[in-house]
């Protein structure tokens, strides 16, 4: 790999995901601050205001159109940034050896900190935690449906068919709201009940069920970190992004990543 100059060495390290262990020396003192992503850093606070509203009021149709709409930013940016075909090439590597979840759940952790959100560990690591074989098999399956943008574009479209059906529905449950920060519950301890109605249709997309799509997105979010590992610094944030979203969904009840 090519040396690294110190801007892009402090935006790979230090922003958000990085998995491999290549920077086992990382700068200690965390004195990288000029790196940033103008439009994923308003994204990223759109979206905790989003959950912030959702979480303290409950959530309704308007909270799942936004939630569109960041998917739709998100694939825009990174199709202006030509990430999106990056991450399509990475479909077809065999890069499982290379990640790092411990790595990843404490520069992910540490971001959403910055916004507002203070997301749960121990979740966040059981979604990222991937085997070997079903890792490979959500990678061919993105690439053998289109790749990313028929991910983002499926996610989408069911979040705006949920807002649809949720015009006079407010859910309650999954995030809440304490000292002024937004936090996301345990793993299986959302305190709502997972009606039929709630639940996302994703099967256009993985062609199984919500529980797939959802670590599908999960997959695209460490690959997204992997490439920001190697230098794609427009890749550090959207991978903060993307897992934040995933892990919206899973603590609402309407997925469960480590059932696919």
């Amino acid at each position: 790999m090519e040396k690294m100059n110190r801007r892009v060495f402090c935006g790979t390290s230090l922003l958000t995901l990085p998995l491999v262990s290549a920077f086992a020396g990382e700068n200690k003192n965390n004195v990288c601050s000029d790196i940033s992503d103008p439009i994923m850093d308003v994204l990223a606070d759109e979206f905790a205001k989003t959950t912030y509203d959702g979480a303290r009021d409950g959530f309704g149709s308007e909270h799942f159109r936004r939630y569109a709409g960041h998917i739709r930013i998100l694939d825009a940016h990174l199709h202006a940034e030509g990430t999106n075909k990056k991450l399509d090439k990475k479909m077809d590597e065999d890069d499982y050896h290379l990640l790092d979840p411990e790595r990843t759940v404490r520069m992910t952790t540490e971001y959403w900190k910055k916004h507002g959100i203070l997301m749960n560990e121990d979740t966040l690591r059981e979604q990222i935690s991937f085997d070997m074989d079903s890792y490979r098999l959500i990678k061919k399956a993105i690439k053998k449906r289109g790749g990313v943008r028929s991910l983002h574009e499926s996610v989408a479209e069911a979040l705006e068919r949920k807002a649809r059906e949720s015009e006079t529905t407010v859910f309650r449950g999954g995030p809440i709201v304490r000292n002024g920060l937004v936090m996301f519950p345990a793993a299986g301890n959302s305190h709502q009940i997972k009606p039929a109605e709630l639940i996302l249709d994703f099967h256009s997309f993985i062609g199984v069920d919500l529980d797939c799509l959802c670590k599908a997105m999960a997959v695209e979010g460490a690959v997204l970190a992997l490439l920001c590992a190697f230098g794609c610094v427009p890749c550090c944030v959207p991978s903060a992004v993307l897992l934040a979203i995933e892990i919206l969904i899973n603590s609402n009840g309407a997925c469960d990543p480590t059932l696919c």
